[in-house]
């Protein structure tokens, strides 16, 4: 009876240095499964957080943005809100260091960014209005194409959502010329057929290639040929248009 005795009292012991170890084995895995869970929670909060300031609510500390309308730069005002520009303003984006991004409009705010490993980000924000433009052989509407490749023709009139009407060539890449803008007009046709190749008669200005001649007139009237075709194209001061 007393070495049974003896027996028990050993196995109790046991049994509670079993459970002892048992209970501090599981609270450190407790402990250590809280501290785990804590530090997805904050990654994953941390993480959604600085993409979402980066999307529209922008957090100073993450990003800088500065910005132009038109090709201005502002300064001394707040960045424009939502439905301050009118809804034909896109805006291009440029960064420093690497950084890229793109601006989404209906979000208002950046999207697609590479942080290119930058904890800090600065970027410029040019809102410049959106223009389409129409391109036909004949009379451009804003039901003609938008694309000038698809014409078959090197030859064609053009009509800008801005309401700008002018004559195009494709010669080697797109040259246009825009009624009632003689002074640039001048400048783009010696730019681009050479001076030695263009002549002013003194009413307008004439030059002429292989290829193509175009005219811009002091009246504000520009036209192009194809000579090769024995085409023309002309779009006058009071925005008609006539093509053959």
């Amino acid at each position: 009876m007393i070495k049974l005795q003896k027996f028990n009292k050993q196995n109790k012991l046991k049994q509670i240095k079993t459970i002892v170890i048992s209970g501090v084995i599981l609270i450190i895995a407790l402990i250590s499964l809280i501290v785990f869970k804590s530090y997805a929670y904050y990654k994953q909060s941390n993480s959604y957080d600085v993409i979402k300031s980066k999307i529209g609510e922008f957090s100073k500390s993450d990003i800088q943005l500065a910005y132009t309308i038109d090709g201005v730069k502002q300064s001394g005002g707040a960045f424009p809100v939502k439905g301050q520009l009118a809804s034909n303003y896109i805006g291009v984006v440029t960064c420093d260091n690497g950084v890229t991004a793109d601006w989404n409009n209906e979000l208002w705010g950046l999207v697609n960014i590479n942080s290119n490993n930058q904890e800090k980000i600065s970027c410029k924000v040019d809102f410049k209005i959106l223009k389409y433009y129409y391109y036909a052989f004949g009379t451009p509407t804003t039901s003609s194409t938008t694309d000038y490749t698809t014409l078959g023709k090197n030859l064609f009139a053009r009509l800008g959502s801005d309401d700008s009407h002018g004559v195009c060539i494709n010669n080697n890449g797109l040259f246009c010329l825009n009624t009632n803008d003689y002074e640039n007009s001048k400048a783009a046709l010696t730019s681009h057929f050479g001076e030695s190749s263009c002549s002013d008669r003194g009413s307008g200005v004439v030059c002429n290639s292989s290829t193509f001649r175009c005219r811009a007139y002091s009246s504000g009237n520009v036209s192009c040929g194809d000579n090769s075709a024995n085409e023309n194209c002309n779009a006058d001061a009071g925005g008609s248009f006539s093509c053959g």
